[in-house]
């Protein structure tokens, strides 16, 4: 699924941080950077955990292999999608916050990912 300005309104995610364009993987998927289909040909950081050289968040480091301390290559390992936007209400996770410095009735019933930050920053000060 690819949003454009229209679609990411739908989905709250219009904010001034958000890409023009946004692509969303299928729904028990994920995209990949591994642009190589030999492992002979990987580069020499893919088995390491390397933020500095990975394009983006590789969900693999998560998953050392034991005795190695390299990252495996097996993207069958990863289970699901990272945000893909919920279909039903069962797909909606509970926010729970507690502390003085919110209140129940200032957390909006459609509350945008962005501004939980915000959430926390009251709780805290």
């Amino acid at each position: 699924m690819l949003l454009d300005a229209r679609s990411k309104a739908d989905y709250h995610i219009d904010h001034p941080r958000a890409g023009t364009f946004i692509a969303v993987s299928s729904r028990a998927s994920r995209f990949s950077y591994y642009w190589w289909e030999d492992r002979a040909k990987e580069p020499h950081f893919a088995p390491h955990v390397d933020i500095h050289r990975k394009p983006g968040y590789d969900p693999l480091e998560l998953f050392i292999e034991p005795g190695t301390f390299k990252v495996p290559q097996d993207t069958g390992l990863i289970k699901g999608s990272h945000g893909y936007p919920p279909l039903t209400e069962q797909d909606y996770l509970p926010l729970i916050i507690s502390g003085s410095g919110v209140k129940g009735n200032e957390i909006a019933e459609d509350l945008c990912i962005t501004d939980v930050a915000g959430l926390i920053e009251k709780v805290l000060s």
